[in-house]
């Protein structure tokens, strides 16, 4: 199945999980399971453990009797271990009886015990359990109030606990919370996952409890229709299910299909029904699929999670043989041998020639990588490539020497590694007669230089391999399939690009990577292409390209504020803060106003002593005109405010003083409260006069900025006089205005000229608006 075969690989890659699988592994679903405890130590024995659940089997005891035998028998009991089973037992004999207060009160005796003895681990268990028993009751107010202080304990114990414990109670409360459809909840904790596989090497988890983790994954993303996630999530999970004869993956492949439902890929549909038609035995009636309802988290289904927590599962030789071929024949195969990006887009080349001394398939090395423990790895592959025949081994000493050289890139010997890896495409090319064919050993030799390269900041080598590896995608047809893999190299090359500063060849490479994402419908990373058009566009000086870029990324990051990292609320501030100089510098005054009032929104997180306060108060100014012109009068008045207080902390701001109170003389005209206007017309001049009487305001260094604000003034006096019907008034003030415009060589206010039209008609003042008009040569189109 293609799709599966494509997105799988990559997804795997993607989620970092392959490096902790393991094949020792206990397996997942099985029904015999018991607490670890030692029976020798306790007071009620095992065997008197066994009756009671016989009472269950023949039901032959009332609840009252059982809850009883659970009082009488508890205290008795000075084994954690078997006190904890005891508990567990009596829950679900109560849960089975659809008596959930009596399940209910056993969770409570066991929280408080825990609290007592403080077992934070155990006191988790069972306060997952009595949330999901709330769920059932009904009593949402003690659940969720529950679930908080389930958080709180989690935070506070998470530092003590071992990383592979902690990870495991991750899972289990991640599921717990999914279950009861708290799903913001579920994600916190599934976070808490990636972070401790990212940051600790160590951890050891079994085949079934990597699986969890992907079907976690799936059903959480699935509830909060994130289709895209989940279906790589349940991709992966398919895959390393099918073909166990002890699970039925069914049930995935139902949540797979309302996934590629969801997101309109009909071709993905046809192969999951494809697939559906293997499990005859699962009763799924293909021809009624639209209708069935996919339910990730079934109430009464047992945590997957919790199975690996306080219980542990009976052996089974069969089960556990069939998953360590599972593990070697497919998880392997499709996680490849790295945690590094090894794209398994084409169908991977395995020979079927018995080598005893090296094959791809019984690879010893991938030990040593997947358990980080490099030295040994290296000297593990060096030591084959000595045993290896150089004529008929070709292909296996390339894809040995890739191997080895990955292992060099990792402890950062980029020259070792790069040799290696150059030598290995010399003999691919001898190989093949200088013809590049189309398999995963040529696609990955010819990365791995790319990429190395890349990492000894030899940008220029760099792209001469990418252009290859180009070629060859051309070639071959892979831009015609979708690949996580492809799409990290296509950006790649692209900022490569930009660090050669080839900004041109950089915009022409990021046309084609968004035919590619638009072909795909790829949205995420059509934003990541928008952000890096963005810089871009930004670099070359063209603002209007770098605007309409920086629009799709802000627009999107804005709307999903509450969940930024602090890394990304950064960038948003930064991007914003480009944006507003770049529309300040169009003089757009749409954008000022959209990225001004974002800019102060964010700022408040991202205030420091370092910040252009003139850039500040400029760019409020240039909001408040647009919210005058928008009538956002409220606003503008507050805004207002704002910025006086923030001029009288800095004084030296008196031309931003006097444009703002024009700015508030502008508004009370337009609202007719001329009286108001005139107020703050005359402290804008008096101001101004003071600055002409050698005031300490010196804004006379820049005379053609007191001119400019003189010219303000005068034209704002002028139209409130007129407004008041005040005409020789407003003449007066007309005729100041129309000197310095002379002497600046300004076009005429449009306002001038109207006012001036009409006074003209008027018989008294028409000798007087002639004698003006010609002296200072005003012309009405000159406006």
């Amino acid at each position: 199945m293609k799709l599966f075969k494509q997105l799988t690989s990559s997804t795997c890659r993607y989620l970092k999980f392959s490096r902790y699988c393991i094949a020792n592994s206990s397996p997942l679903y099985s029904n015999q399971i018991k607490f670890k405890f030692s029976s020798t130590d306790a007071v009620v024995s095992q065997k008197q453990l066994e009756e009671l659940r016989n009472y269950k089997l023949t039901n032959k005891i009332d609840s009252e009797t059982l809850m009883k035998r659970f009082q009488d028998n508890i205290e008795k009991i000075d084994n954690s271990d078997l006190v904890n089973q005891f508990c567990v037992y009596f829950i679900q004999q109560f849960e089975n009886r659809i008596e959930t207060q009596k399940a209910i009160q056993i969770c409570d005796y066991a929280i408080d015990r825990q609290q007592k003895n403080y077992s934070p681990t155990t006191l988790m268990y069972f306060m997952g359990q009595k949330i999901l028993l709330k769920y059932e009751q009904g009593d949402l107010n003690d659940m969720n109030k529950l679930a908080d202080q389930l958080y709180a304990l989690y935070l506070f114990s998470r530092e003590i606990l071992d990383s592979t414990t902690r990870i495991k109670y991750q899972s289990y409360l991640a599921e717990t919370m999914a279950k009861v459809n708290l799903v913001e909840h579920a994600e916190r904790y599934l976070n808490g996952t990636v972070d401790s596989l990212q940051n600790d090497e160590r951890i050891d988890l079994s085949w079934g409890e990597v699986y969890d983790l992907y079907y976690i994954h799936f059903g959480c993303y699935f509830l909060q229709q994130k289709y895209e996630q989940a279906l790589h999530y349940g991709l992966v999970a398919y895959q390393m299910m099918k073909g166990n004869p002890f699970v039925s993956p069914s049930f995935i492949l139902l949540g797979i299909y309302q996934c590629l439902k969801f997101i309109n890929n009909e071709l993905g549909q046809q192969q999951v029904l494809l697939e559906l038609l293997k499990y005859p035995q699962d009763g799924i009636n293909l021809s009624n699929i639209d209708k069935l309802v996919f339910v990730p988290f079934k109430k009464k289904q047992k945590n997957l999670a919790s199975s690996n927590l306080l219980l542990t599962h009976q052996k089974s030789d069969d089960i556990e043989k069939v998953q360590q071929k599972q593990f070697r024949d497919q998880i392997l195969y499709d996680f490849n041998y790295a945690n590094f990006p090894l794209v398994n887009i084409l169908k991977q080349k395995i020979s079927k020639q018995s080598d005893t001394i090296w094959n791809e398939k019984d690879d010893k090395g991938r030990f040593f990588i997947e358990q980080n423990k490099i030295d040994k790895g290296i000297e593990y592959y060096k030591d084959i490539l000595t045993k290896l025949d150089s004529i008929r081994d070709q292909e296996k000493i390339i894809q040995v020497s890739d191997r080895l050289a990955y292992l060099y890139s990792k402890i950062d010997e980029f020259d070792k590694a790069l040799e290696l890896s150059l030598e290995a495409h010399q003999r691919i090319l001898k190989l093949r007669n200088n013809i590049l064919m189309k398999d995963n050993m040529t696609l990955q030799n010819i990365l791995y230089i790319k990429f190395f390269y890349h990492s000894k900041n030899d940008y220029a080598k760099s792209v001469e391999w990418g252009k290859k590896w180009h070629a060859y995608c051309i070639q071959y047809n892979i831009f015609d399939i979708y690949d996580d893999f492809i799409v990290e190299n296509l950006f790649s090359q692209a900022s490569s690009l930009i660090l050669l500063n080839q900004q041109e060849e950089a915009l022409e490479y990021c046309k084609f990577i968004q035919e590619y994402l638009e072909k795909f419908n790829n949205e995420d990373m059509l934003r990541a292409l928008h952000g890096m058009l963005f810089n871009i566009y930004s670099d070359i000086n063209n603002l209007p390209e770098a605007l309409k870029n920086g629009q799709v990324v802000i627009d999107y990051y804005n709307k999903n504020l509450k969940i930024l990292t602090q890394r990304e609320k950064n960038l948003l501030y930064q991007s914003v803060l480009k944006c507003c100089r770049f529309a300040q510098e169009l003089q757009d005054e749409q954008n000022i106003y959209k990225y001004g009032r974002l800019y102060l929104q964010l700022r408040k997180d991202e205030e420091t002593e370092f910040e252009n306060i003139e850039f500040r108060i400029k760019l409020q100014h240039q909001i408040i005109l647009v919210m005058i012109s928008k009538r956002q009068y409220k606003d503008a008045k507050q805004m207002i405010n704002q910025v006086l207080d923030l001029i009288n902390q800095n004084p030296n701001m008196q031309n931003y003083l006097i444009k703002i109170l024009l700015a508030e003389s502008q508004m009370s005209q337009k609202q007719l409260k001329y009286q108001e206007a005139e107020k703050c017309i005359q402290q804008a001049e008096e101001i101004l006069e003071n600055i002409s009487n050698g005031g300490e305001m010196d804004l006379e260094n820049d005379q053609n900025l007191y001119e400019n604000l003189k010219l303000e003034v005068y034209l704002n006096k002028s139209l409130i006089h007129y407004n008041k019907n005040e005409f020789n008034q407003s003449i007066k003030y007309i005729e100041k205005y129309v000197q310095i415009y002379k002497k600046l060589r300004y076009r005429i206010n449009s306002k001038v000229v109207e006012i001036l039209k009409t006074l003209y008609k008027k018989q008294e003042y028409k000798n007087t608006i002639r004698e003006l008009i010609l002296t200072n040569n005003i012309s009405f189109d000159s406006s």
